[in-house]
C-alpha cells in the first residue's frame, strides 16, 4: 500500500506586520482625478520599527495617539505647506524633502531626488497608484453614509 500524497505544507514565512487601523484622505488633482490615499502617506508619517516617523518634522513618536496628536498639530500643518507636490510629476505625489531625497505620498517612502523617476515607473509603485485610483472609485466618505442611512 503507497502512503497518502498529502501532507502538511511548510510555511516558508510568516508575516510580522502589526495590523494598524488606516485612515484614508481623498484627494482631488489638478485634473479632476481623485486618488484615496492614507491619511498617514499624506502626512509624512512613516513607519520604522515599532516607532513612527514624521519626515516633514522629523519627529519621532512612539505611539499611536502621538502620532494622531502630531497630525492636527498647526505646527505640522504649516509645515506640510513648505513641501509641496512636484508638478511635473503630478498623480505620482511626489514631494521634495531636500535636494538629496524626495517622498512618495503614494507609497508613503523617501527615495532619492535623482531616482525619483525610476522609482515611479517600478511595478511597486504602479500597484500602490492603481489601488489609490480604485478607493476612489469605491470609496464613500463616512458623512456621505451616514446622509444616506438617514
Amino acid at each position: 500500500m503507497s502512503k497518502p500524497a498529502l501532507r502538511k505544507p511548510k510555511i516558508l514565512h510568516q508575516s510580522k506586520k502589526k495590523h494598524v487601523d488606516q485612515k484614508f484622505i481623498i484627494l482631488t488633482l489638478k485634473n479632476k482625478t481623485k486618488l484615496v490615499i492614507s491619511c498617514d502617506a499624506f502626512n509624512g508619517i512613516i513607519m520604522i520599527g515599532d516607532k513612527y516617523k514624521c519626515i516633514f518634522c522629523d519627529v519621532d513618536m512612539q505611539m499611536y495617539t502621538s502620532k494622531e496628536q502630531h497630525k492636527e498639530l498647526f505646527e505640522h500643518k504649516k509645515t506640510l505647506k513648505n513641501y509641496p507636490y512636484i508638478e511635473e510629476l503630478s498623480e505620482n505625489l511626489v514631494r521634495p524633502l531636500n535636494k538629496i531625497n524626495s517622498y512618495c505620498t503614494i507609497c508613503n517612502v523617501m527615495t532619492s531626488a535623482l531616482s525619483i523617476k525610476r522609482h515611479i515607473k517600478t511595478d511597486e509603485h504602479i500597484n500602490e497608484l492603481n489601488r489609490a485610483l480604485m478607493r476612489a472609485s469605491t470609496y464613500k466618505p463616512v458623512d456621505d453614509i451616514n446622509n444616506n442611512n438617514k
